[in-house]
């Protein structure tokens, strides 16, 4: 078979031609540079090759295949949820007057800070020694206990023991999260006087103040009564044998059965943050830390064991626990199989290589945070 010469050099020089016109269309779209080999024939013109080359034409284009209308909806959909979330965070009144009933509470300011404090309790005698918030860490006796962000210790006043939060900023950018929102302090005040007005044991807080401007809002402490003989719910179950185990179990049930049954939810309930109170064979329990609590109208059995999932219970101790605590009309039984799948989900997640389970748990936790989500309501 023969070749005719020149109509292939005519084909090369057609194909390489259209091959030039193409590049300039993909330049002339997108604004880069397109690098190419040089091409085999001298009669046609190489591009130079170029590194790409972002103009600012394009700098703030979406990724490839990112539309601006898929990102315009993404950040709707997370709008729509911070705002449906934070809507019980935006009342005039940030840290509300508490009930008449609960004490001698009156307006309270210090140089930079203002709030609540009542008059007839050892706080007030505490607050009016010291100048400034940061003065009091270094009363008279104070024993610093959790040196995290947030600090809190325990001082001596009138020979009265008192517990102290501080809360301080996480950064800078805070101030924007909490722009014209409740901030830990003013919720965990709020919610506590709400706990007790529903018959559900929380420290009292005595005093609660907060920075008067908007820089020092999140600047705060809240100054809580003692709770003496007061252990832990994990240090609790372990010093009992299996008769007095089951009892405080069944009081444990109950107690946040009707936590629930009321449409709150912790959201930190770890074995910390729930005390046991002995005197003698009474026992009590008490709540802590609840400023991340939230308050539904009614909350769903995902919602329920979302929130159970940290506390010290095992396998053993859920049949006694869920009898307790299973709302009227709910199978206990179907209650603890749930929640025994729950713990051995995050048994097998603990037990993968680090950083692996580390991630893993951290996911697992955002996704059964996503799964239970529903907008909470003011308190």
């Amino acid at each position: 078979m023969r070749y005719d010469s020149a109509a292939t050099g005519r084909g090369n020089r057609q194909s390489s031609a259209i091959a030039a016109i193409r590049i300039e269309r993909l330049e002339s779209v997108f604004r880069i540079s397109v690098g190419s080999h040089p091409a085999d024939h001298d009669d046609v013109a190489t591009i130079p090759a170029t590194t790409h080359h972002v103009t600012s034409e394009n700098r703030f284009a979406p990724p490839p295949g990112v539309s601006w209308f898929a990102i315009l909806g993404a950040t709707i959909g997370a709008g729509s949820l911070f705002a449906l979330d934070a809507q019980n965070d935006f009342p005039s009144d940030l840290m509300r007057k508490p009930p008449l009933d609960a004490g001698d509470y009156r307006p309270f300011t210090m140089p930079g800070y203002r709030g609540w404090v009542d008059y007839r309790s050892a706080a007030a005698n505490l607050l009016s020694r010291v100048d400034r918030l940061e003065a009091l860490e270094k009363a008279g006796g104070a024993v610093l206990i959790g040196k995290g962000r947030n600090r809190v210790f325990h001082v001596d006043a009138d020979g009265r023991r008192l517990w102290v939060k501080v809360f301080r900023p996480r950064g800078r950018l805070s101030l924007l999260r909490y722009l014209g929102r409740r901030t830990k302090a003013e919720k965990a005040w709020n919610i506590a006087f709400a706990l007790r007005e529903r018959a559900i044991d929380t420290p009292r807080p005595l005093a609660g103040l907060c920075g008067d401007s908007v820089a020092g809002r999140l600047r705060a402490c809240i100054i809580y009564e003692d709770f003496p003989c007061a252990v832990d719910i994990g240090t609790a179950l372990d010093r009992r044998d299996a008769l007095a185990r089951t009892a405080l179990l069944s009081a444990t049930g109950r107690f946040l059965g009707r936590f629930h049954d009321a449409g709150f939810r912790h959201r930190d309930l770890q074995g910390s943050n729930l005390l046991v109170r002995e005197s003698g064979k009474d026992v009590a329990l008490t709540l802590i830390d609840i400023n991340r609590t939230r308050y539904h109208p009614r909350l769903t059995m995902r919602q329920r064991l979302r929130d159970l999932e940290r506390l010290p219970l095992d396998a053993a101790s859920l049949d006694a626990f869920f009898d307790a605590y299973a709302p009227t009309g709910i199978d206990p039984g179907v209650l603890a199989r749930r929640h025994a799948q729950r713990l051995r989900t995050r048994e097998r997640l603990q037990k993968l290589p680090w950083p692996l389970n580390r991630i893993a748990r951290r996911l697992w936790y955002y996704w059964r945070e996503v799964t239970t989500y529903s907008p909470s309501r003011p308190v």
